[in-house]
């Protein structure tokens, strides 16, 4: 049942269609009247003037209701967004829900969407965590290969690959239990499931978060591990690690999933133990890999570098990950050279010579207004320098 209409008009064509639906769909509707926008880039806005004109109506009081949470800066997938949210809220909540529609306790689908989930969380009181190792691989699209990343890597990134989930996880129609149709059982306890990542033991592991109405028995636990197992592997996983995020070696992919003997997935209780099994010594050929991907990656950040960072550059020093003695943030200092393993070997403005790591350290380089200003500072100091000294 549709829960909103929309006529859109792109000139001369009209579509009349209904909401909530999938998205695809509804671009591919847009498309046979000549429209190619993202439905984010359509506001709900009907003047004469708008190359693509959208009227909204209801057939039933959720609906009209639904409709005053929209305004014209909506857009018509904020409008596809708030359908489905309701349509398809848990049955738990349904019933308040609607009341507050009805009601008008909201100002707008933003508000709407945050009680939503809310409401849905409430009904979930029991919590369970998942977790698995990442995978890391870096894109060169200078070099045309794929090169693996270690964890120490993909730490350095984790706010990064955290954010990145978030976004793919924020609609609610990329809530990840509504596809969960392996057991009955199981599915009438489910209320959520969100991937993300956590550091454990200094190491990044991906995390999935779930809730559930009641606790899961030993077998339907072993039962929603697989089907975990089946989403990191060809699932959501498998949108995810296509998803890129830029890094300054190239682009950098994160996959909840590999192929390795020493891949697990696995309760929170159950975590030391998978850790331990899975870091079982490697066999020297394994190690020799390892080595020869981790310096063909060092050997191709220290070129792009050298680009970058040519000696006499001007660095400043945002944060340095040394534990014992690190050069203060906010010193700056003259690139001196970079070395076969990428480390940028400086000559910083206080004396010390310590090298930076662009892995675990952070700095940037100064602008050349920046630059500009230093070098006057130091013509004027050597002109004071020079002046003549009167006698009296």
């Amino acid at each position: 049942m549709a829960l909103i209409n929309a006529v859109i008009t792109n000139k001369e064509n009209t579509l009349v269609t209904e909401m909530p639906k999938d998205y695809l769909s509804i671009y591919e509707e847009l498309c046979s009247i000549g429209c190619r926008k993202a439905l984010e880039r359509i506001p709900l806005t009907d003047n004469e003037e708008d190359d693509i004109r959208v009227k909204l109506y209801a057939d039933s009081d959720i609906g009209n209701h639904l409709l005053f949470l929209l305004t014209e800066s909506s857009t018509l997938a904020d409008a596809n967004t708030a359908a489905f949210a309701v349509q398809n809220a848990n049955e738990d909540i349904k019933q308040e829900l609607e009341q507050n529609l009805l009601h008008d306790q909201y100002t707008g689908t933003a508000e709407l969407l945050r009680d939503i989930k809310d409401m849905t969380d409430q009904t979930g009181q029991v919590k369970m965590s998942f977790f698995c190792p990442l995978d890391g691989n870096i894109d060169d699209s200078e070099y045309g290969d794929t090169t693996p990343v270690g964890n120490l890597y993909l730490k350095s990134y984790e706010w990064d690959i955290r954010e990145l989930l978030e976004m793919e996880q924020s609609s609610p129609e990329d809530e990840m239990a509504q596809f969960f149709n392996d057991d009955d059982g199981i599915k009438k306890k489910l209320v959520s499931a969100v991937w993300t990542v956590d550091e454990y033991k200094e190491r990044l592991y991906g995390r999935i978060d779930c809730r559930f109405k009641e606790e899961l028995t030993e077998d339907e636990t072993e039962v929603f591990k697989d089907w975990l197992l089946g989403q990191c592997s060809d699932g959501f996983g498998e949108h995810f690690e296509q998803q890129p995020i830029h890094t300054e070696d190239g682009d950098l992919f994160v996959s909840f999933w590999h192929s390795g003997d020493n891949y697990f997935l696995c309760t929170e209780d159950e975590l030391d133990g998978c850790i331990e099994k899975s870091q079982k010594p490697k066999s020297e050929k394994e190690k020799e890999k390892t080595d020869m991907n981790e310096y063909e990656r060092l050997h191709r950040l220290a070129g792009r570098h050298r680009e970058t960072y040519p000696p006499g550059t001007r660095l400043e020093l945002i944060d340095m990950n040394d534990p014992y003695a690190p050069v203060p943030s906010g010193t700056r200092g003259t690139v001196d050279f970079v070395d076969d393993m990428a480390q940028i070997h400086m000559k910083w403005d206080n004396g010390r010579t310590l090298a930076l790591n662009s892995d675990e350290d952070s700095f940037r380089k100064l602008t050349q207004e920046e630059q500009a200003e230093e070098q006057e500072a130091q013509d004027n100091g050597m002109d004071e320098s020079a002046s003549p000294v009167m006698g009296m």
